[in-house]
């Protein structure tokens, strides 16, 4: 995406009121003078899009063979790049079911499989770091995580935390 289309997609959001001005606490405790809210997307077919395509032109580090999306606002966007890209996506769920399957994961993968984890906004903990319910057994997650986030303000850090079976794609 070029310039000018970047900004356009800003400015869009910012017509959406996705982007709020003042004083925000975020979940990692920071203060922040913009707040970015992309729960709004589902709204807004053209932009969830637009955030899908600006995705889908980042170059993975590796190859991975299954999308996630985070609950919540992650899901549409992996959802929309699945459908693009034909490829298989997972659900994780973000509370765990006592009935039915009490599945913490939703759809078909194998172990060995690579999962390319979609985050909506990363803040501060690496969203491998947390990929599961604290809740959820840790076998029922056997693929080798990956990550892209639409929007990072993770100060940084373009490596997963030390011991993480996780890798920035």
């Amino acid at each position: 995406m070029d310039a000018a289309a970047l900004e356009k997609l800003i400015l869009d959001l910012h017509a959406i009121e996705a982007v709020k001005l003042g004083s925000f606490v975020l979940k990692s405790g920071i203060t922040s003078p913009i707040y970015l809210d992309l729960r709004a997307l589902v709204s807004h077919p053209r932009l969830l899009s637009s955030i899908a395509a600006l995705l889908s032109t980042l170059t993975a580090t590796r190859p991975y063979d299954i999308l996630c999306g985070v609950p919540y606002t992650a899901l549409p966007i992996a959802s929309v790049l699945s459908v693009d890209r034909n490829l298989p996506m997972l659900m994780r769920r973000k509370e765990v079911k006592t009935h039915g399957t009490a599945k913490a994961i939703e759809g078909s993968f194998r172990a060995g499989d690579t999962v390319l984890i979609i985050e909506d906004l990363v803040t501060s903990a690496h969203p491998c770091s947390r990929p599961l319910p604290p809740s959820a057994p840790r076998a029922s997650w056997s693929p080798t995580p990956s990550w892209w986030s639409t929007v990072s303000r993770a100060a940084g850090r373009t490596s997963p935390p030390t011991g993480s079976r996780c890798t920035r794609s």
